[in-house]
């Protein structure tokens, strides 16, 4: 069954390759129950997703199959993120990953079959891959954090010195970089694959969690097994977004940026965009972007992305926090 998408309203689907069972109805949490949450106020959208937004509002009817998932049945926060994400990107389908073994069992033939792993039979459930020489990990001149203030992110330096503690890039140049010129369209031809995940134990109260959207099989592979994915995960992420909107969960886009059909060869059958390689962190936003790279921490945006980037600015943020009822202010529940 297609997606029919028109402007500025929701996809509408229905569940083709069912899952194993609904999202159960969640208790509500400490937040809710005992003190509400005041209203923050602040700007509808960040600067550095706002033609990502736009795009969205303004992109014509498409007509997307939801291929495994319901994506009807979504807390509103998540399934407004992947609707947005895909009437940016484009893809030809979408794929909800339930985290299972026979999930996993497909995803490893689709590798296969386009050549880009090999299965090693001197181990079980040992996988080669070969990837382009051209892309590689640790790409610091390629990872960029983008904050409104500058002194946020890197250590000032005199005029001519270029800082080594990170590279920070204005909300208006990345709204440019990422939406203006290499997302619209990138997953053409390609599935998107929405990996629900989460760093640390399921149910954990030290967890944190995440909705990654990604165009490589590769990926959903490797996040199955740097993080816990799939459907055991997707409650707790509609349970975060229900009680702290987009703050409740971090949202991840990557693509190989490669839309199909390639215009050029590929190497060892990895597509990648060395060229345009970009690794993006909005702190603002709770929300992590990559594009052109298939390598490692550049794709699996739950490793450094998340867990490094992102989690020392949501520990920072805890401590103000902590510092404020250390003051005599009233804590909230979370």
């Amino acid at each position: 069954m297609a997606l029919i998408a028109p402007a500025c309203s929701r996809l509408m689907s229905r569940c083709v390759a069912p899952i194993s069972s609904a999202f159960p109805k969640h208790h509500k949490s400490c937040v809710q129950r005992e003190c509400p949450r005041k209203p923050i106020t602040r700007k509808l959208h960040h600067q550095a997703t706002a033609k990502f937004h736009k795009l969205a509002s303004e992109q014509e009817r498409i007509s997307i199959p939801v291929v495994h998932g319901n994506l009807t049945r979504l807390q509103p926060k998540v399934r407004d993120f992947i609707e947005r994400s895909a009437l940016v990107c484009r893809p030809s389908a979408i794929h909800i990953c339930d985290g299972t073994e026979q999930e996993n069992a497909h995803i490893l033939q689709t590798l296969q079959s386009a050549g880009q792993v090999k299965k090693l039979p001197k181990h079980d459930n040992c996988w080669l891959t070969l990837t382009d020489p051209r892309d590689v990990a640790r790409v610091e001149s390629k990872t960029v954090i983008c904050t409104d203030d500058k002194r946020e992110t890197v250590p000032n330096t005199r005029s001519g010195v270029s800082g080594t503690l990170g590279k920070w890039i204005s909300p208006e140049d990345l709204d440019a970089a990422l939406w203006g010129d290499r997302f619209p369209g990138c997953m053409a031809g390609r599935t998107m694959y929405v990996i629900p995940f989460s760093m640390g134990p399921v149910g954990s109260n030290l967890s944190k969690v995440g909705v990654e959207i990604t165009d490589s099989p590769y990926v959903v592979a490797s996040m199955r097994v740097m993080t816990r994915i799939g459907e055991r995960v997707m409650p707790i992420v509609e349970a975060e977004a229900s009680s702290a909107g987009n703050q409740g969960f971090v949202r991840a886009v990557h693509s190989v940026g490669q839309p199909l059909p390639m215009k050029g060869l590929l190497v060892n059958n990895w597509p990648c965009n060395p060229e345009k390689t970009l690794i993006s962190h909005i702190p603002d936003e709770n929300m992590i972007v990559s594009f052109g790279s298939g390598y490692g921490g550049n794709s699996l945006l739950g490793k450094k992305c998340f867990a490094l980037r992102l989690g020392s600015i949501l520990a920072k943020r805890r401590l103000a926090r902590r510092a404020h009822v250390d003051s005599g202010h009233h804590e909230p529940c979370r």
